[in-house]
Protein backbone atom coordinates (compact mmCIF):
# COMPACT_ATOMS: atom_id res chain seq x y z
CA UNK A 1 0.00 0.00 0.00
CA UNK A 2 1.24 3.39 -1.06
CA UNK A 3 2.35 5.17 1.88
CA UNK A 4 0.17 8.64 2.57
CA UNK A 5 2.60 11.76 2.87
CA UNK A 6 2.10 15.33 3.35
CA UNK A 7 2.94 16.51 0.35
CA UNK A 8 1.61 19.59 -2.20
CA UNK A 9 1.04 19.23 -5.17
CA UNK A 10 1.18 22.44 -7.88
CA UNK A 11 -1.48 23.00 -10.47
CA UNK A 12 -2.28 25.72 -12.88
CA UNK A 13 -5.81 27.88 -11.74
CA UNK A 14 -7.93 26.61 -14.69
CA UNK A 15 -6.59 22.99 -13.43
CA UNK A 16 -7.30 23.27 -10.10
CA UNK A 17 -10.77 24.68 -10.64
CA UNK A 18 -11.64 21.71 -12.84
CA UNK A 19 -10.33 19.28 -10.16
CA UNK A 20 -12.44 21.01 -8.08
CA UNK A 21 -15.41 20.65 -10.28
CA UNK A 22 -15.11 17.10 -10.95
CA UNK A 23 -14.34 16.13 -6.85
CA UNK A 24 -17.65 17.50 -6.44
CA UNK A 25 -19.96 16.00 -8.63
CA UNK A 26 -18.04 12.82 -7.13
CA UNK A 27 -18.42 13.29 -3.68
CA UNK A 28 -22.55 14.11 -3.99
CA UNK A 29 -22.69 9.87 -4.39
CA UNK A 30 -20.25 9.48 -1.30
CA UNK A 31 -20.18 9.50 2.56
CA UNK A 32 -17.04 12.02 2.34
CA UNK A 33 -16.70 15.69 2.53
CA UNK A 34 -14.34 17.80 0.40
CA UNK A 35 -12.40 19.91 1.84
CA UNK A 36 -10.09 22.98 0.56
CA UNK A 37 -7.08 23.77 2.35
CA UNK A 38 -4.03 26.91 1.64
CA UNK A 39 -0.72 25.29 2.11
CA UNK A 40 2.20 27.86 2.73
CA UNK A 41 5.64 26.87 1.35
CA UNK A 42 8.74 28.11 2.47
CA UNK A 43 9.17 31.29 0.88
CA UNK A 44 5.62 32.39 2.81
CA UNK A 45 4.25 34.43 -0.44
CA UNK A 46 3.06 31.61 -2.45
CA UNK A 47 -0.73 29.66 -1.55
CA UNK A 48 -0.85 25.90 -3.35
CA UNK A 49 -4.60 24.90 -3.25
CA UNK A 50 -5.30 21.34 -2.93
CA UNK A 51 -8.66 19.33 -2.70
CA UNK A 52 -8.87 16.52 0.17
CA UNK A 53 -11.13 14.36 0.96
CA UNK A 54 -11.85 13.97 4.64
CA UNK A 55 -13.43 10.99 5.81
CA UNK A 56 -16.48 12.45 7.78
CA UNK A 57 -16.86 10.25 11.41
CA UNK A 58 -19.82 12.15 12.40
CA UNK A 59 -21.87 10.84 9.71
CA UNK A 60 -19.95 7.52 9.57
CA UNK A 61 -19.48 6.55 13.30
CA UNK A 62 -22.41 3.72 14.06
CA UNK A 63 -23.23 3.45 10.43
CA UNK A 64 -20.86 1.18 9.80
CA UNK A 65 -18.35 -0.90 12.20
CA UNK A 66 -15.69 0.85 14.01
CA UNK A 67 -12.79 -1.34 12.13
CA UNK A 68 -14.40 -0.47 9.43
CA UNK A 69 -14.12 3.32 9.83
CA UNK A 70 -10.79 3.42 10.77
CA UNK A 71 -9.96 1.75 7.60
CA UNK A 72 -11.45 4.10 5.71
CA UNK A 73 -9.81 6.69 7.36
CA UNK A 74 -5.68 4.60 7.08
CA UNK A 75 -6.94 4.52 3.05
CA UNK A 76 -6.78 8.53 2.77
CA UNK A 77 -3.93 9.78 0.82
CA UNK A 78 -2.25 12.72 3.72
CA UNK A 79 -1.21 12.04 7.04
CA UNK A 80 -2.69 14.77 8.49
CA UNK A 81 -6.07 13.34 7.42
CA UNK A 82 -5.46 9.99 9.26
CA UNK A 83 -4.41 12.24 12.78
CA UNK A 84 -7.73 13.54 12.37
CA UNK A 85 -9.57 10.92 11.39
CA UNK A 86 -8.14 8.46 14.32
CA UNK A 87 -8.46 11.54 17.10
CA UNK A 88 -11.81 12.13 16.20
CA UNK A 89 -12.75 8.35 16.06
CA UNK A 90 -11.42 7.71 19.62
CA UNK A 91 -13.42 10.63 20.86
CA UNK A 92 -16.61 8.70 19.85
CA UNK A 93 -15.78 5.22 20.94
CA UNK A 94 -14.65 7.26 24.44
CA UNK A 95 -17.90 9.03 24.22
CA UNK A 96 -19.95 5.92 23.60
CA UNK A 97 -17.92 3.47 26.09
CA UNK A 98 -16.54 1.54 22.74
CA UNK A 99 -12.94 1.35 24.37
CA UNK A 100 -13.51 -2.11 25.32
CA UNK A 101 -13.68 -3.59 21.90
CA UNK A 102 -11.41 -5.32 19.25
CA UNK A 103 -11.35 -1.85 17.48
CA UNK A 104 -9.00 -0.28 20.11
CA UNK A 105 -5.93 -2.80 18.91
CA UNK A 106 -7.21 -1.85 14.99
CA UNK A 107 -6.46 1.95 16.02
CA UNK A 108 -3.59 1.43 17.79
CA UNK A 109 -1.69 -0.32 15.47
CA UNK A 110 -2.42 2.15 12.77
CA UNK A 111 -1.68 4.91 15.16
CA UNK A 112 1.87 3.33 15.59
CA UNK A 113 2.19 2.75 12.03
CA UNK A 114 1.56 6.67 11.11
CA UNK A 115 3.77 7.73 13.71
CA UNK A 116 6.44 5.48 12.28
CA UNK A 117 6.15 6.78 8.30
CA UNK A 118 8.96 8.28 6.99
CA UNK A 119 7.01 11.79 6.71
CA UNK A 120 5.29 11.47 9.59
CA UNK A 121 7.71 14.71 10.91
CA UNK A 122 7.15 16.65 7.79
CA UNK A 123 3.83 17.21 9.08
CA UNK A 124 2.04 19.96 11.28
CA UNK A 125 3.82 19.82 14.67
CA UNK A 126 -0.04 20.02 15.79
CA UNK A 127 -1.32 16.84 14.31
CA UNK A 128 2.16 15.46 15.27
CA UNK A 129 1.18 16.43 18.96
CA UNK A 130 -2.27 15.25 18.69
CA UNK A 131 -0.98 12.14 17.59
CA UNK A 132 1.40 11.31 20.27
CA UNK A 133 -1.27 12.62 22.66
CA UNK A 134 -3.45 9.84 21.47
CA UNK A 135 -1.36 7.14 21.73
CA UNK A 136 -0.78 8.15 25.49
CA UNK A 137 -4.46 8.26 25.90
CA UNK A 138 -4.88 4.49 24.58
CA UNK A 139 -6.34 2.08 27.22
CA UNK A 140 -3.21 0.69 28.52
CA UNK A 141 -2.88 -3.13 28.12
CA UNK A 142 -3.72 -1.84 24.16
CA UNK A 143 -1.12 0.34 24.18
CA UNK A 144 1.67 -1.75 25.83
CA UNK A 145 0.48 -4.80 23.33
CA UNK A 146 1.37 -2.74 20.23
CA UNK A 147 4.00 -0.54 21.30
CA UNK A 148 6.47 -2.02 23.45
CA UNK A 149 8.93 -4.54 22.27
CA UNK A 150 8.55 -7.14 24.46
CA UNK A 151 5.75 -7.68 27.24
CA UNK A 152 5.10 -8.77 30.58
CA UNK A 153 2.01 -10.48 30.64
CA UNK A 154 0.08 -10.99 34.60
CA UNK A 155 -3.26 -11.87 35.53
CA UNK A 156 -4.88 -9.49 37.68
CA UNK A 157 -6.77 -11.58 39.54
CA UNK A 158 -3.94 -13.49 41.60
CA UNK A 159 -1.21 -10.61 40.88
CA UNK A 160 0.84 -13.08 39.08
CA UNK A 161 2.96 -13.20 35.79
CA UNK A 162 2.63 -15.67 32.67
CA UNK A 163 5.95 -17.63 31.98
CA UNK A 164 7.61 -20.88 30.56
CA UNK A 165 10.13 -21.83 32.88
CA UNK A 166 12.96 -24.56 31.41
CA UNK A 167 13.18 -27.50 33.34
CA UNK A 168 8.76 -27.97 32.82
CA UNK A 169 8.43 -29.86 29.71
CA UNK A 170 5.32 -31.95 29.30
CA UNK A 171 7.01 -34.01 26.86
CA UNK A 172 9.98 -33.53 23.98
CA UNK A 173 7.54 -30.76 21.75
CA UNK A 174 5.80 -29.61 24.79
CA UNK A 175 6.81 -26.94 27.69
CA UNK A 176 4.03 -26.18 30.30
CA UNK A 177 3.02 -23.11 31.13
CA UNK A 178 2.31 -21.28 34.51
CA UNK A 179 2.27 -17.88 36.58
CA UNK A 180 4.83 -17.71 39.41
CA UNK A 181 3.41 -17.34 42.61
CA UNK A 182 5.69 -15.10 44.60
CA UNK A 183 4.40 -12.51 42.01
CA UNK A 184 7.92 -10.88 41.43
CA UNK A 185 8.61 -10.87 37.58
CA UNK A 186 10.16 -13.89 36.52
CA UNK A 187 12.99 -12.34 33.77
CA UNK A 188 13.37 -13.24 31.17
CA UNK A 189 11.45 -16.42 31.01
CA UNK A 190 8.58 -13.93 31.64
CA UNK A 191 9.11 -12.06 28.71
CA UNK A 192 6.82 -11.95 25.31
CA UNK A 193 6.82 -10.89 22.10
CA UNK A 194 4.12 -10.24 20.16
CA UNK A 195 3.23 -10.02 16.79
CA UNK A 196 0.28 -9.16 15.60
CA UNK A 197 -1.37 -10.81 11.88
CA UNK A 198 -4.68 -9.14 10.96
CA UNK A 199 -7.35 -10.02 13.88
CA UNK A 200 -4.65 -12.23 15.60
CA UNK A 201 -1.72 -12.15 17.35
CA UNK A 202 0.92 -14.62 18.18
CA UNK A 203 3.07 -15.03 21.47
CA UNK A 204 6.66 -15.95 21.53
CA UNK A 205 8.53 -16.39 24.67
CA UNK A 206 11.38 -14.08 24.44
CA UNK A 207 13.93 -16.23 26.66
CA UNK A 208 13.07 -19.89 24.90
CA UNK A 209 11.61 -18.37 21.30
CA UNK A 210 8.81 -21.06 21.62
CA UNK A 211 4.99 -19.83 20.57
CA UNK A 212 2.19 -20.33 23.25
CA UNK A 213 -0.49 -22.31 22.19
CA UNK A 214 -3.43 -24.30 22.61
CA UNK A 215 -2.94 -27.84 22.10
CA UNK A 216 -5.20 -30.82 20.29
CA UNK A 217 -8.30 -32.22 22.52
CA UNK A 218 -5.93 -34.99 23.47
CA UNK A 219 -4.33 -32.44 25.56
CA UNK A 220 -7.46 -31.51 27.24
CA UNK A 221 -7.02 -31.36 31.39
CA UNK A 222 -10.94 -31.91 31.86
CA UNK A 223 -13.70 -31.52 29.98
CA UNK A 224 -13.76 -27.79 31.36
CA UNK A 225 -10.20 -27.06 30.94
CA UNK A 226 -7.22 -27.35 28.06
CA UNK A 227 -3.62 -27.38 28.82
CA UNK A 228 -1.55 -24.16 27.38
CA UNK A 229 1.73 -24.81 26.20
CA UNK A 230 4.49 -23.49 24.30
CA UNK A 231 6.06 -25.02 20.99
CA UNK A 232 9.15 -26.80 20.91
CA UNK A 233 11.18 -26.76 18.22
CA UNK A 234 10.50 -23.35 17.94
CA UNK A 235 11.42 -22.43 14.58
CA UNK A 236 8.29 -24.81 13.80
CA UNK A 237 5.16 -22.50 12.52
CA UNK A 238 1.90 -24.26 14.59
CA UNK A 239 -0.49 -22.23 12.60
CA UNK A 240 -3.85 -21.51 14.21
CA UNK A 241 -3.26 -22.95 17.26
CA UNK A 242 -0.70 -20.35 18.27
CA UNK A 243 -3.11 -17.57 17.17
CA UNK A 244 -4.76 -15.65 20.07
CA UNK A 245 -7.39 -13.09 20.00
CA UNK A 246 -6.55 -9.94 22.73
CA UNK A 247 -9.94 -8.35 23.76
CA UNK A 248 -9.62 -5.16 25.25
CA UNK A 249 -11.22 -4.92 28.90
CA UNK A 250 -10.94 -1.13 29.91
CA UNK A 251 -6.60 -0.87 30.79
CA UNK A 252 -6.69 -5.02 31.09
CA UNK A 253 -7.00 -7.74 28.17
CA UNK A 254 -8.89 -10.96 28.01
CA UNK A 255 -6.84 -13.75 25.75
CA UNK A 256 -8.91 -15.81 23.67
CA UNK A 257 -7.92 -19.04 21.53
CA UNK A 258 -8.83 -18.19 18.53
CA UNK A 259 -9.01 -22.13 17.29
CA UNK A 260 -10.78 -23.26 20.39
CA UNK A 261 -12.99 -19.62 21.30
CA UNK A 262 -11.59 -20.32 24.83
CA UNK A 263 -10.42 -17.44 27.40
CA UNK A 264 -6.49 -18.29 29.07
CA UNK A 265 -6.78 -18.27 32.63
CA UNK A 266 -4.72 -19.31 35.68
CA UNK A 267 -6.47 -21.38 37.88
CA UNK A 268 -7.77 -21.29 41.08
CA UNK A 269 -5.53 -23.06 44.40
CA UNK A 270 -6.22 -26.51 43.78
CA UNK A 271 -4.41 -26.17 40.83
CA UNK A 272 -1.25 -25.52 41.52
CA UNK A 273 1.53 -27.39 40.24
CA UNK A 274 3.75 -26.69 43.36
CA UNK A 275 3.79 -23.84 45.90
CA UNK A 276 5.99 -21.37 43.27
CA UNK A 277 4.12 -22.61 40.35
CA UNK A 278 0.01 -22.01 39.14
CA UNK A 279 -1.16 -23.71 36.04
CA UNK A 280 -2.37 -21.74 33.19
CA UNK A 281 -5.35 -23.27 31.19
CA UNK A 282 -8.13 -22.49 28.25
CA UNK A 283 -11.76 -22.17 29.88
CA UNK A 284 -13.41 -24.62 27.47
CA UNK A 285 -17.13 -23.35 27.99
CA UNK A 286 -16.53 -20.63 25.87
CA UNK A 287 -16.94 -17.51 28.56
CA UNK A 288 -15.13 -14.95 30.36
CA UNK A 289 -14.21 -15.65 33.66
CA UNK A 290 -12.72 -13.56 36.58
CA UNK A 291 -9.58 -15.56 36.34
CA UNK A 292 -9.23 -14.96 32.86
CA UNK A 293 -8.05 -10.79 32.97
CA UNK A 294 -4.79 -10.10 32.30
CA UNK A 295 -2.44 -6.83 32.50
CA UNK A 296 -0.12 -6.40 29.49
CA UNK A 297 2.61 -4.52 30.93
CA UNK A 298 5.80 -2.64 28.75
CA UNK A 299 9.01 -4.65 30.03
CA UNK A 300 10.90 -3.29 26.82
Amino acid sequence: MKQPTDRVGKCSGMLFLLAVQIALSNAAATDLNISLTFDEHSNGTKLYRRSKRDVDVNYLYGRTSTESLLQQIRNQPYISQLIDGFVKTFEKMNQNGELSSSAVIKLAIFVKETLNMPNFYNVNPTDQARLRSLKNVLPLSAKNAVFARRVCIKNVQHDEYLYSPHPYYYDVQRRRVFTWVPGDRPIPQGMWELEFNGRHVFIRNDENREQLYAPANIYKYDNDRRRVFTWNPSSDRIGDAGAWKFEPEGDYMYIKSVSYGEYLYAAGDGFKHDVDRRTVFTWKKDERISNGIWSIEDCS
